[in-house]
């Protein structure tokens, strides 16, 4: 693997071939992108992993990275550069960025010595754990927190922020003991075996602190043919339901949406009330119901 700078953003504003900036972002070390956000003042902010030491078993196996968050100013100047890690493999898979200009990074790391500040959850599970983390505008840290659980794998794979400075994740989590508040779906999940696994697709909002959830919850379905055939063994079929997206309106009502392995519940009059795949959910800013 070469060491060279690998990242291109580019911000185009299509006129006669032209665009506003073109810049390259990093190091020595390889940067691979994962979001992008904007605030109103037309800054950038990107984030995703740097490989730090690549994988030395083999082309498949996780490679040693770390999470790096970067600010570009309107003509593209760099503004900020962090990078977070422990001693695993650390990945940023979600940015938002609120009008106060505090940064969310959400994402997944194997690393027992993640950089932690006034955690919701200190302990992470023995592989994949999913983190938030909250900085303010000038990058010093404010919060973060593994989420998901501590008894199986997790990942946040998106995360979206209100005026108000709350943060809402949604993501993965096969840990039997993720977040759940009252009122909220608790689907039950397991961890991948020989036996199968169930995934539920995890979403919950933190206050603008991060030492407050007030909502969490995990969406799941049965193991297909389970309902069909009382008494069969299923165990063996894994279910995956995961959330892929988040997005908050201005009264704070949140929409989660992701894949499915099919028999999630749904509400009455919706379009489509049993299916496979792609779903959607909202959840109220009360976090009473969705």
């Amino acid at each position: 693997m070469r060491n060279s700078v690998v990242i291109a953003l580019l911000a185009c504003a299509v006129a006669a071939h032209a665009a506003s900036y073109t810049a390259y972002i990093g190091d020595a070390n390889q940067y691979q992108v994962s979001a992008i956000a904007t605030d109103a003042n037309g800054n950038t902010y990107i984030t995703g992993s740097r490989i730090i030491e690549p994988s030395s078993v083999s082309p498949y196996s996780p490679a040693l990275t770390d999470v790096f968050v970067s600010k570009l100013d309107p003509s593209g100047n760099l503004t900020l550069i962090g990078t977070f890690s422990g001693k695993g493999t650390d990945q940023a898979n979600g940015i938002a960025v609120d009008p106060s200009g505090n940064i969310y990074i959400a994402g997944n790391t194997t690393s027992p010595d993640f950089p932690l500040h006034n955690p919701l959850q200190r302990v992470g599970s023995a592989g994949d754990t999913g983190f938030l983390m909250k900085l303010a505008p000038d990058g010093s840290l404010i919060y973060s927190t593994y989420l998901g659980g501590a008894l199986g794998p997790s990942s946040m794979n998106s995360v979206a922020a209100d005026a108000k400075g709350n943060a809402y994740v949604t993501g993965s989590t096969q840990a039997p003991d993720y977040p759940h508040t009252p009122g909220m779906p608790d689907g039950q999940v397991s961890p991948s075996n020989a036996l199968g696994g169930i995934s539920g697709a995890f979403f919950a909002k933190i206050d603008p602190a991060g030492d407050k959830m007030p909502y969490a919850g995990a969406l799941t379905g049965p193991v297909p043919g389970c309902d069909d055939e009382p008494g069969s063994d299923c165990s063996f079929q894994p279910v995956y339901t995961v959330g892929t997206a988040v997005a908050v309106d201005p009264q704070g009502n949140a929409y989660i949406a992701g894949s499915a392995g099919g028999g999630l519940p749904t509400t009455s009059g919706v379009v489509l009330a049993a299916g496979i795949g792609a779903f959607v959910a909202k959840v109220n800013s009360a976090g009473t119901g969705n």
